[in-house]
């Protein structure tokens, strides 16, 4: 997948300063790229940026359904640095955990809460 993200990157390149913020780890969680998701993490990707709205890429990953990408932060981060992650507050004050709506998503990031020993929140009622 290294000429996909290539390719990615490469396209993005004109509108990563635009004021969106989006990054390609955003758009790999986005689209459900879990294997990208991994490469983009791998290669110092910063796991907690937000873009304009304050979304993250697992907020995205979470509210789009793709609980592959959730796991791959899980194998990838550390834990002090997945917490950080689960526990990011987008502009509307939601955590990824709120927005995963898809059951596979809630335990993926159930899961992820005990990886990072307990620091992301369980979802609101």
């Amino acid at each position: 997948e290294i000429p996909h993200v290539t390719t990615i990157v490469d396209t993005l390149q004109g509108s990563l300063g635009d004021h969106a913020w989006v990054t390609p780890l955003h758009l790999a969680c986005l689209y459900g790229k879990a294997a990208m998701v991994g490469q983009l993490l791998e290669r110092g990707a910063v796991p907690h940026a937000a873009d304009v709205d304050g979304q993250t890429p697992l907020h995205l990953a979470a509210a789009q359904g793709n609980p592959a990408c959730i796991d791959t932060f899980v194998s990838v981060l550390a834990p002090h640095a997945l917490a950080r992650c689960l526990s990011a507050l987008n502009s509307r004050g939601q955590r990824p955990s709120d927005l995963a709506a898809d059951p596979s998503c809630r335990r993926a990031i159930a899961n992820a809460a005990v990886a990072a020993g307990g620091g992301g929140s369980p979802p609101r009622p």
